[in-house]
């Protein structure tokens, strides 16, 4: 009996052939297709099978000479093998709606085409950014919110594509070009175009247009069907109200939490109806302290951290030769004194410099220059009435005799243009250097002063003083004399002007010692060493970790030599310890845990940046944790505390996604149970906060005195917390930050004002303050989660409702001119008017994706906590 094998003997040259064309195409061709699609193409797989079987069945039937008729059977049986595969094997869909369903895979597309779209807009708007008038480049989203994810988005793309399709709405290429033309101000040339395209997004020309066409497409679906609100006088003058009108409060707080024990026990069944009702929202986002389970996205984190002062202490000191070979190295350029610039508040002259003699000084033409550094502001010789001062100080007790001192006789003035000065000289007499430096002004200046002048002695003697400046005086009379010493404006010399009294200038020195600026100095060199080490070793301690992540990345997911979590945490600790730095982790944490905890300050760190006023664009911790994939684990990445210098080397080594979590999953029970009670104690809170405010309202004395003996729950004895009254400073419903914004010629919109002693004041306690209650009222106003109940008292409020009202009627009359666009950005007033037609946008799309296209997405079967 012949054995079966000899077929492969007969044919074992073609079969080697087949068998290597096989493995050539597997290992050269077949690893990048499925990488760059997520799988097998379909029309890959067809062709792959239709060959395979083809060469197999040939080999068959070569034996009996039919090898092509068999070719051609094994060709089609693997045709229809490659077709039924996928469908045999396609995961169901992971969004379906009213109008049709998304896979993964066309799901994923969706996503890389907005990326595409995005990048290109970016890196567009990146390279004509100069003297651009857009603030922000044009990104296509439909909406942005921190509870809405980029595949709902993309999803809600989709249909509106879809209903433009049925609409027949159409965009060519010119429609297209005119949108990148406009974004880019026409400055995108053709070169930089190809470079984008060929260096940064690698797609053709007509697929980055049909990306850009659907974008567009979808955007005028939104403004064509979206909601649009035009805000009317009356409510542009409550959005100005909310900024203007303050109010004064007396409160005292009732949190739900002490009515917890008072609460009953549920049942399983009632938790069990109570996680159900809400497992499927976040908590706090349906409304005011509506309880949400569903589990938020949460990641653990690992790093090594240089801490500052650790490193200090191991830089060596800074001696003195390194203190004075910087000083010299830098003496020009730091230390050099600027002789340019006065050292007296009026001086302008050089020092050294004579000053000019005391009768320069009377043309009119403006007061003389004083020498800086001495009392140059008490010297008679600088004003235009030199003669004045002298007379001033020698005898301060008759204030009528500098009358006698007149203006120059080149220069006549009127009686009314004499008085300004002689006004100004009165007052002067009772001064000392301060009065005699405004003797040294100008005319304008004096003229200025004149009409903040209240003293009634120089009002008293008009005629008086007006007669000298006709210039009867004798030319006897105006002569020059010395000014006074410094610090003796009362005293005069002799009659001779030949010296003044005041020393001259103290020289400025060149530079400014050394003595002066050595601490400076050694601080500022041991501060760039300390910088400088810590740098080196952060470095040095990525480039391990880096070798780590490589190492754990080569290892397959299912290979048993890949280091497991604590393996790795061993190595990054052996690394701290290696380098002088500090080891720390986190446990799961949200990205609200993370940033708002004390415990971990790399919450709040970013990308370091060379220049400080570039760090409000560097990328966060928690960008850069919460925006990548869930396998992006052990991939190292630097931060920086922007308040203490501190650098980390950090990664990711776990990451669970946002999940629905089952009732019996650890801790949900007790998170349902927690809920539960607090919900049930609002009632009690509240009512014991409305017993108060009756109790108030029925007194009519301050809260203060009537809650004096008061506790929280009403329990009199030492069980009951005492109650606290405390009086908040004034405060609108709304502010303008004065927080610079990081787009330029804009300014931060407006935001919810803080309200000192009430823990998150939302709108519910502003309607009740503002709205609900006047002068003198008492109420009832929740914090924004109605965890806590306020008994408030309105003890005053700024303007009185008259004011208010008059604030009315003027904000009417002025047309509009108070709310409009102002000249650096919106006024705080548009932007609430921009934030109304957020939240009708918010509405709207909550209805697109609840009842109109009911958008549901499949949960996935695993959380996804990507630890290995």
């Amino acid at each position: 009996m012949p054995s079966p094998f000899q077929v492969f003997r007969r044919n074992q040259k073609t079969m080697m052939v087949v068998l290597t064309g096989l493995a050539l195409f597997a290992f050269v061709l077949m690893d990048p297709l499925t990488q760059s699609s997520g799988g097998i193409p379909t029309s890959l797989l067809v062709v792959l099978l239709a060959c395979a079987l083809a060469g197999v069945a040939w080999i068959f039937g070569n034996q009996k000479g039919n090898g092509k008729d068999y070719a051609i059977v094994g060709a089609l049986f693997g045709v229809a093998l490659g077709l039924m595969i996928p469908q045999l094997t396609k995961p169901g869909p992971v969004v379906q709606t009213t109008v049709g369903s998304l896979s993964q895979e066309e799901l994923t597309e969706l996503i890389r085409q907005r990326q595409v779209a995005n990048n290109f807009v970016g890196a567009a708007f990146a390279k004509t950014s100069e003297n651009n008038f857009f603030s922000q480049p044009p990104y296509f989203n439909f909406f942005n919110h921190s509870g809405w994810s980029i595949e709902q988005d993309v999803v809600l793309g989709w249909l509106l594509n879809k209903e433009a399709e049925q609409q027949g709405i159409e965009l060519s290429d010119e429609a297209v070009t005119k949108f990148i033309s406009t974004f880019t101000i026409e400055k995108l040339g053709q070169g930089d175009f190809r470079e984008i395209l060929k260096s940064q997004l690698r797609v053709s020309e007509k697929v980055l247009y049909d990306i850009l066409r659907e974008q567009l497409r979808a955007r005028m679906m939104q403004q064509m069907t979206g909601p649009k609100t035009v805000a009317t006088p009356e409510q542009y003058w409550e959005f100005y109200r909310r900024l203007n009108v303050q109010a004064e409060l007396d409160l005292t707080a009732v949190p739900v939490s002490a009515f917890v024990p008072q609460v009953k026990e549920p049942t399983d069944g009632e938790l069990q109806a109570f996680f159900e009702q809400h497992k499927e929202t976040f908590d706090n986002t349906v409304g005011p302290g509506v309880p949400g389970f569903r589990q938020p996205r949460k990641v653990r984190i690992a790093w090594l951290e240089a801490d500052y002062e650790t490193i200090e202490k191991t830089v060596p000191p800074v001696t003195d030769a390194e203190i004075e070979a910087s000083y010299e190295e830098n003496k020009e350029t730091r230390w050099k004194n600027r002789r340019d610039i006065p050292a007296g508040p009026g001086g302008l002259t050089a020092p050294g410099s004579t000053p000019p003699a005391s009768g320069s000084g009377t043309n009119g033409s403006g007061p003389s220059l004083t020498p800086p550094g001495g009392s140059s502001p008490a010297t008679p010789e600088t004003p235009a009435t030199p003669e004045k001062p002298a007379d001033k100080p020698a005898t301060p007790e008759k204030p009528a005799e500098p009358a006698d001192k007149p203006e120059t006789p080149e220069k006549p003035a009127t009686p009314g243009e004499d008085a300004k000065p002689e006004e100004e000289k009165k007052p002067a007499s009772d001064s000392t250097d301060g009065g005699e430096a405004a003797a040294g002004t100008s005319a304008s200046r004096i003229s200025q002063v004149v009409f903040l002048q209240d003293d009634p002695a120089a009002a008293d003697k008009p005629a008086e003083e007006a007669k000298p400046a006709e210039g009867d005086k004798p030319e006897a009379e105006r002569k020059p004399v010395d000014a006074p010493q410094p610090g003796k404006p009362g005293e005069t010399g002799d009659d001779t002007p030949e010296t003044p009294a005041t020393p001259p200038a103290a020289e400025i020195p060149e530079y400014q010692p050394l003595s002066e600026v050595r601490d400076q100095i050694r601080d500022e060199i041991l501060r760039e060493r300390t910088l400088a080490k810590m740098r080196e070793k952060i470095d040095a301690a990525e480039q391990e970790m880096l070798n780590l992540s490589s190492d754990w990345f080569a290892a397959g997911e299912d290979d048993a030599s890949r280091p497991s979590a604590e393996e790795m945490q061993k190595k990054l600790q052996a690394i701290a310890a290696e380098h002088n730095l500090v080891y720390g982790d986190t446990p799961l944490l949200s990205a609200q845990e993370l940033s708002e905890s004390e415990e971990y300050p790399i919450g709040k760190a970013s990308e370091p940046v060379a220049n400080p006023f570039e760090r409000q664009n560097a990328r966060s911790v928690l960008e850069e944790l919460f925006a990548g994939r869930l396998e992006q684990l052990y991939t190292p990445a630097l931060a920086e505390d922007p308040l203490t210098n501190n650098l980390f080397s950090y990664w990711k080594i776990a990451d669970q996604n946002a999940h629905v979590p089952a009732f019996a999953d650890e801790g949900i029970r007790e998170q349902v149970l927690k809920a539960w009670k607090l919900v049930q104690a609002r009632p009690l809170a509240q009512k014991r906060a409305e017993e108060l405010a009756e109790k108030v309202r029925q007194t009519k004395a301050p809260m203060p005195e009537v809650l004096a003996e008061e506790t929280v729950t009403g329990e009199k004895g030492a069980d009951g917390l005492q109650l606290t009254v405390q009086s908040t400073p004034p405060f609108s419903w709304m502010r303008s930050s004065t927080a610079a914004s990081p787009m330029p010629f804009s300014r931060q919109p407006p935001r919810m004002s803080d309200v000192a002693g009430v823990d998150g004041a939302g709108q519910a306690f502003m309607e009740t303050v503002f709205q609900k209650l006047k002068e003198g009222e008492t109420g009832v106003a929740p914090n924004h989660d109605l965890s806590v109940y306020y008994t408030v008292q309105v003890t005053r409020q700024i303007p009185d409702a008259p004011g208010v009202e008059l604030m009315r009627e003027q904000f009417l009359a002025s047309g509009g001119q108070l709310f409009l666009m102002s000249q650096f950005g919106g006024s705080p007033v548009a932007y609430l008017a921009l934030e109304q037609q957020r939240e009708a946008t918010a509405r709207w799309i909550q209805e697109l994706v609840e009842d109109k296209y009911q958008i549901q997405f499949a949960e996935r079967e695993d959380p996804r906590t990507a630890s290995r």
